[in-house]
């Protein structure tokens, strides 16, 4: 995906592009004139606006205003709006969908960074997210047009599909440098008659939850030492889980 405040510069060729149909550069309407049938990202720099995603950047969105602004254009029919943020900025916006419950496999998460080479932000590639994200921007000296340079960004295969959520894998690499961690078992027998059991998470240091899918990542941490708890599924509930609703695998 490709994208530029000049949409002059944007070469053709591109699985996708990215426009902004508000702020300084409102590019959205040349850019789907420019490349009629392609898929074309349109993310707003204003919360007040209802989008397809959001441009959580200084000036634009605030992690503040993030979350009912998605929560608007989700009651507007909008499938998994994007949220789009610096890779370092992309933990606080998680946190603030959580806290306004809605669930992560609700939206995409598309991350910049920059000098890490061509890659998806995510525990296994770069490190600076816990969770894999739906596509970064990881350049910004593409070639475009007459010599241009535009915005590059790797996204997942199914990131335009309308189709029900992937889960994610959350896995974490052992945080033995993050001792307040531990296992976080939820008690079967405090689910309620009907409701799925939760399963196992990481409880991490920011008080947020990352479910284990993978028996030998639990072996993993439980070999680091980490300390197991059990708890209800009312406080599971409070912590922000959300019953019935997948956590992302791979």
């Amino acid at each position: 995906m490709l994208d530029s405040i000049y949409p002059g510069n944007l070469p053709a060729g591109a699985d996708a592009y990215l426009a902004y149909p508000d702020g300084a550069w409102p590019t959205a309407a040349a850019v789907k004139a420019k490349f009629p049938g392609k898929h074309v990202l349109v993310l707003s720099v204003f919360a007040r606006d209802v989008s397809e995603g959001y441009d959580r950047e200084p000036l634009d969105v605030d992690v503040t205003e993030l979350a009912a602004a998605i929560k608007r254009s989700m009651a507007a029919g909008i499938w998994r709006p994007v949220c789009y943020a610096s890779a370092a900025n992309m933990t606080a916006c998680m946190a603030a969908l959580r806290q306004a419950a809605i669930p992560l496999n609700a939206v995409r998460l598309l991350t910049a960074h920059y000098g890490a080479g061509q890659h998806i932000c995510g525990p296994h590639t770069c490190g600076l997210v816990v969770l894999d994200m739906d596509g970064t921007q990881w350049r910004d000296n593409a070639p475009g047009v007459g010599g241009s340079l535009v915005d590059e960004s790797v996204l997942l295969d199914d990131f335009f599909g309308a189709q029900p959520a992937p889960v994610r894998s959350p896995t974490i690499p052992v945080p033995v440098e993050e001792p307040d961690m531990i296992i976080f078992n939820v008690d079967q027998k405090s689910v309620p008659p009907g409701a799925p059991w939760p399963g196992t998470f990481l409880l991490a240091a920011d008080a947020t939850l990352h479910h284990i899918t993978s028996p030998a990542d639990l072996a993993s941490y439980q070999a680091a030492g980490l300390k197991e708890e059990t708890f209800s599924f009312a406080e599971y509930l409070a912590r922000g889980g959300v019953p019935g609703v997948p956590v992302r695998v791979p």
